[in-house]
């Protein structure tokens, strides 16, 4: 009876296995089109790539030493933003690791179609740097 029952249920797992994998995937982000990089720049021996997504409402500034490649983990940076409606406005982002990734982000409102500017001041260490990003919405 057990040898019976285990392979009922060896013959269920299997035939449910197509079921399984053909599943929709596409609700998970694997590097989806909304996060858009609006540059890659270096000064300084730092090496900066902003990345926007619109859908999310969040910007992405990813530092890294330029001669290693090496992640930034820590230090100050801050973002002054020209709008497409002319207003500029002053973000700091704050350093945080999100999986295996470490960026300095923040929440911005990204629902104007136009041209976002972004002027980034960066302090690490004894380092600075200011990088420029141009972003377009359409």
């Amino acid at each position: 009876m057990k040898k019976l029952t285990k392979a009922i249920l060896l013959t269920m797992l299997l035939a449910a296995l197509p079921a399984i994998a053909a599943t929709d995937h596409g609700r998970h982000d694997h590097g989806s089109m909304d996060n858009v990089i609006a540059g890659t720049a270096t000064e300084a021996g730092i090496k900066a790539t902003l990345k926007v997504n619109r859908a999310h409402s969040m910007v992405d500034l990813f530092l890294a030493d330029a001669a290693t490649g090496t992640p930034v983990t820590s230090g100050k940076a801050i973002a002054n933003i020209k709008l497409p409606d002319g207003k500029t406005m002053e973000k700091e982002l704050i350093s945080m690791k999100m999986g295996q990734e470490h960026s300095f982000m923040n929440s911005l409102d990204l629902s104007l179609n136009g041209r976002y500017v972004f002027d980034v001041s960066v302090a690490i260490g004894s380092k600075q740097a200011k990088f420029g990003f141009v972003y377009t919405a359409k």
